[in-house]
């Protein structure tokens, strides 16, 4: 285990866009125990926006977790806006938490 923490020294790091096309291969194939964090967001959208900075600082400090982001209509077709901000975790092909809007992160 050792050897493969210090292979991801260089780890992820940053929040990555990704499309819908790369959804599978980015987070379901992402590598055996890689942890990732899938943002679901809204440009001009002011929660996606702050969520946007927050998890940008994640990626810096937790570079063995993947963090991804992709527009919501592009993950899933007629996502409520209301839903919004969206974070999806995932290790090893499963959903492993939903943090669906505003209330789940202590907001109204």
């Amino acid at each position: 285990r050792l050897a493969q923490l210090k292979g991801l020294a260089g780890g992820f790091g940053t929040l990555v866009l990704i499309t819908r096309e790369q959804f599978v291969a980015e987070v379901n194939r992402a590598g055996d125990g890689v942890g990732v964090v899938v943002f679901l967001h809204k440009p001009k959208h002011y929660p996606s926006a702050y969520m946007e900075v927050l998890l940008e600082r994640l990626a810096a400090k937790h570079r063995a977790v993947k963090f991804c982001r992709i527009g919501h209509h592009d993950c899933i077709p007629d996502y409520p806006d209301a839903n919004l901000p969206t974070l999806l975790m995932y290790r090893d092909d499963d959903l492993l938490r939903q943090c669906v809007g505003l209330a789940a992160f202590g907001g109204d």
